[in-house]
């Protein structure tokens, strides 16, 4: 009752109640007197007998009956005096109760909630004891572990399908804990800090050496599900180490990476749709595929609907093939006809705006912080665009470049790399921002056919660029030195024809995929989960 209230109208019936109470109580303490003066100790003037005043608890009379039948009442609606006050107290000063430690405790012996003093805002207890069939149910059969499972208790279904969401989502950052940060562990990194200052003066990378990578062979992250034709788009989750894998087989495959059993997570076909590109929403909630077609898919990963978008209004082009996501999650931009870059808004999936170069567009990309887009083309030059203005702010000519194809900007916004249709690869520093005609920090000559793909790892320090046009055309480049790994890759693992690849996001793991339908999987040794 008393939390319908307002604060101070439960406060006033408290008080009320309480002097109420005080005054029934001082009358019940007065001495009883007869009706004839004497006290209850006279004697009787008639009998000679000493009168004594009756025993509480004998032959209550009415008062005394309704007296405890309200101070009944009142401890139902109100408590004692002393349950009161402490409920106030810890009202005001934000204390949990009791009750709710328990609630936590119980909660986490059964796996609903981790013990470590962050509570559910809210929690069912009737999914304790419900049951779900995830055996008829056939998008609930990945949950199970066995083929002989057929119904799951509430609280085991709820831990599962949490597992399920962070497998493909990752753990979202409203549900993470904060870390515990120790000061010993603070000292620690100060002296250490302190004692090494060659790292922080040398050019060169301290955990990832040139010359030679160190480099391990996997088992190939689709290997329970190989794919029938050709791999055209292959990405890492944003968060998670997992994998999509799609192609010309029409089929887009979740992979979870361990490096060592890469479950297949979910298969989704889309009929008379070959796939030719497709790329994770920076949150990992989406994924929006592409076809040689006008419409174009949408999948929420964490509800397993697809949406088919019927196209771009306002525009003639027969398909939209190639596109990116800008990594404020805002804008798809997609490659269309006669220079012009399409500017979707990526909430509603409707056309925003336009952005008009020079000659055929080929290559764009966002910066790190998406304030800018570079485009690339068939005039060899590369254009900067400011998304606040939608302006385009700065050009470059591609050092020898006749015929832009592919472009990739670091993660620090300090090297840009761009390939082209000679097999060059151009990298620059921040000086192309501002200057017309920048001469390269370094000119790529590893590969003599069209450059397909260029893209930075996670940390900046590796740079591999692709072709698919000759077996085994991928390099990798050491950017702090600018030199390119000498024992990879090499024959003993051949990687045929390599149309896709991607670092995972701590840049452990590198897939690439190729012609024949596998997704191969390398770990970089010198990375860790982050």
């Amino acid at each position: 009752l008393h939390t319908a209230l307002p604060t101070c109208v439960f406060v006033a019936l408290v008080a009320f109640a309480m002097l109420r109470r005080k005054e029934k109580r001082q009358r019940q303490d007065e001495p009883f007197v007869l009706l004839t003066g004497s006290t209850p100790n006279q004697q009787d003037s008639h009998t000679g007998e000493r009168r004594s005043r009756p025993k509480r608890g004998r032959g209550r009379s009415s008062d005394d009956s309704d007296d405890e039948t309200e101070r009944r009442l009142e401890a139902v609606v109100f408590g004692d005096e002393r349950a009161v006050v402490d409920r106030l107290l810890a009202k005001s000063t934000g204390k949990d109760s009791s009750e709710g430690e328990e609630q936590e405790d119980r909660l986490g012996d059964i796996g609903l909630v981790r013990k470590s003093g962050r509570k559910p805002v809210w929690v069912d207890e009737d999914d304790e004891r419900e049951t779900v069939d995830v055996a008829n149910n056939k998008r609930l059969r990945k949950l199970r572990k066995t083929e002989e499972e057929q119904v799951l208790d509430g609280a085991t279904f709820t831990t599962r399908l949490r597992t399920q969401f962070e497998k493909l989502a990752g753990t979202p950052s409203w549900a993470r804990l904060p870390a515990k940060q120790e000061c010993d562990e603070d000292e620690d990194d100060e002296d250490g800090l302190l004692k090494r200052t060659g790292s922080l003066l040398s050019t060169e990378s301290q955990s990832l050496p040139r010359g030679v990578i160190n480099i391990k062979s996997m088992k190939a992250a689709n290997w329970e599900k190989p794919a029938k034709a050709v791999i055209q788009a292959l990405e890492f989750h944003p968060t998670s180490n997992v994998v999509l894998v799609g192609g010309f087989h029409k089929t887009l495959d979740l992979f979870q990476v361990d490096g060592r059993d890469n479950p297949h997570i979910q298969g989704i076909h889309f009929r008379d749709f070959p796939i030719h590109c497709a790329h994770f929403t920076p949150d990992g909630e989406q994924i929006v595929l592409t076809s040689r077609m006008r419409h174009f898919f949408v999948y929420d990963v964490i509800t397993g609907k697809t949406l088919r978008i019927p196209g771009i209004s306002g525009r003639r082009e027969k398909s939209f093939t190639k596109f990116v996501v800008s990594p404020d999650n805002q804008y798809l931009a997609f490659l269309g006809n006669d220079g012009f870059i399409i500017l979707v808004s990526n909430k509603n999936k409707q056309w925003i705006g336009n952005l008009k170069m020079n000659g055929s567009v080929t290559a764009v990309t966002f910066s790190p912080d998406s304030s800018l887009l570079l485009s690339h083309g068939s005039d060899g030059v590369v254009y900067i665009w400011d998304m606040a203005t939608r302006d385009c702010i700065h050009t470059f000519t591609d050092d020898g470049c006749v015929f832009g194809t592919s472009l990739s900007v670091s993660i620090n916004n300090q090297h840009f790399a761009c390939g082209s249709d000679s097999g060059v690869v151009n990298v620059y520093n921040s000086s192309c921002l501002r200057e017309a005609r920048p001469r390269p920090i370094k000119s790529v000559m590893n590969l003599t056919t069209t450059i397909q793909l260029t893209q930075f790892n996670q940390t900046g320090e590796i740079l591999a660029i692709s072709s698919k046009m000759v077996k085994n055309g991928l390099r990798l480049l050491h950017v702090p030195s600018l030199t390119v790994f000498s024992n990879w890759p090499n024959t003993n693992i051949p990687l045929n024809h390599v149309n896709a690849f991607d670092f995972s996001s701590g840049s452990k793991y590198l897939a690439v995929g190729n012609d024949r339908g596998k997704a191969l999987l390398f770990r970089l040794n010198n990375y860790v989960d982050t």
